[in-house]
Parts: structure tokens; sequence; C-alpha cells
């Protein structure tokens, strides 16, 4: 990730209001349906979730989330399309991961080289819908699948739950 920002009026950007924005964020977010465009259950009973992006984790995308999850809880297997996913919010792929973990666990290490500080990335134990354990899930991608959407799959795949299916991915796996 790169980013560069130009800020001519530094001083009107700091009388923005921090929640008016969360607010217009989520007013975004709300329109795409936070990032789940198809939920389906496919012959042979096997789930099928497509995911384009990760909104910032808030209580109206955990709810869809939780539903989503609930939907394909009763699947034989789950398929989670992260095809031309661009990412998004770290703490949104650490409540998604909580779905396929029994307990809590440490998924990665940040160091900030600038204040010197680590800071570690964990599932949660207890989430409102249906963990989804001990089955088959596939994770399908492409060279579109970046940033939070690569992680995602890199977590399943290195703990053993999720078979990864497709192109090589962005490379793109790193918080900004």
């Amino acid at each position: 990730h790169f980013n560069v920002l130009y800020r001519p009026n530094q001083e009107d950007e700091k009388k923005v209001n921090e929640k008016e924005l969360l607010q217009k964020y989520d007013s975004i977010n709300r329109q795409w349906n936070y990032g789940f465009e198809k939920i389906t259950r496919l012959d042979g009973n096997i789930g099928y979730i497509e995911y384009t992006g990760f909104p910032e984790e808030n209580k109206s995308a955990q709810q869809i989330l939780d539903a989503t999850m609930n939907f394909v809880s009763n699947t034989n297997a789950l398929i989670i399309d992260l095809r031309n996913n661009k990412g998004g919010d770290g703490k949104m792929v650490e409540l998604f991961l909580s779905y396929f973990f029994d307990q809590k666990i440490r998924l990665n290490e940040t160091y900030t080289r600038y204040n010197h500080k680590t800071t570690n990335s964990y599932t949660i134990k207890k989430v409102n819908g249906k963990k989804y354990l001990d089955k088959p899930v596939y994770i399908l991608v492409n060279n579109k699948t970046i940033s939070a959407a690569e992680a995602l799959a890199y977590n399943l795949q290195q703990n053993k739950i999720a078979k990864i299916i497709g192109d090589k991915t962005y490379g793109a796996a790193n918080p900004v």
C-alpha cells in the first residue's frame, strides 16, 4: 500500500466531525450490503458467499455477517468467493475469521516503525452467529483479490481450514 494525501486546507479538514464521517461511510457501505453480494445454497448443500469488500467493522456490518453465517451454517461445505475483493478493514477480517475457529487465536503481529509499537491481531471466541467448524471450506481468488481479502484467505489456508482455488492474488496483504 502506498498513499499520497494532498491537504491544501488542512485546517478545514480538522473541522470534519469524525462521527459524521463514519455515518457517511456507513451509508455508502449499506448501499453495497457491507460487501456481501450473493449468499446462496448450491446443489449438494454447498454454501456460497460472494464477498466484495471488508467495510469498517460496526454493528450493522456485524449483523450482516452474522446473518450470512447463520444462513450457511447447515451446509455441508462452503465456498467463499473473494475474486475481485479489494480488501478493507482489518477488524472485519478478524470478525469474519472468528467464525472458523473454536477458540481465540493470534492471527498476526504488526510493528509500526514510527512509534515502535507492536500490535497483535486475534480472533474472538464468541460471535453472534453460528460458527462454521470442521467442514470443508474453499476460497476462490484471482489477481484482483487484494489486501484484507488476501489476509482472510491466508489465515484460513495456513490454519488448514480452507483450500485456496484460483489465480495468484494481487500481493498487498499488508496494513497501511
